[in-house]
């Protein structure tokens, strides 16, 4: 469900916030949206797949670190891999600011 979730805001997000809103929030939509989005559909499909083992993502540090390294890795790479990509510390936040989504909507449950 947070898979689909997420990738439904990342659809509305190309589609119509990014082109129809002005301001801050589309400076929001634009700069860091999706990495808020990213570390929910990532921490999901690593549980998934952990699931299958008997391992589930369920604390806070777990969440945290995961969505972190992520948003590290990302912000390292993507330079790396687009010469036209930017790298930004507020991406790293925003990564971490999805990695606390993903434990208030699915890691509390445990």
């Amino acid at each position: 469900m947070v898979i689909f979730c997420a990738s439904a805001l990342y659809i509305l997000n190309a589609a119509v916030l990014k082109p129809f809103t002005s301001g801050f929030f589309n400076y929001f939509a634009v700069c860091y949206l999706n990495d808020f989005i990213a570390p929910c559909v990532i921490l999901a499909y690593i549980d998934i797949i952990g699931g299958m083992g008997g391992i589930h993502i369920r604390g806070f540090a777990a969440s945290e670190a995961m969505a972190l390294t992520a948003g590290m890795f990302w912000e390292t790479a993507a330079p790396l891999i687009r010469p036209d990509a930017v790298s930004d510390p507020l991406d790293v936040a925003a990564y971490a600011a999805g990695g606390v989504v993903y434990w208030f909507v699915c890691g509390r449950r445990a």
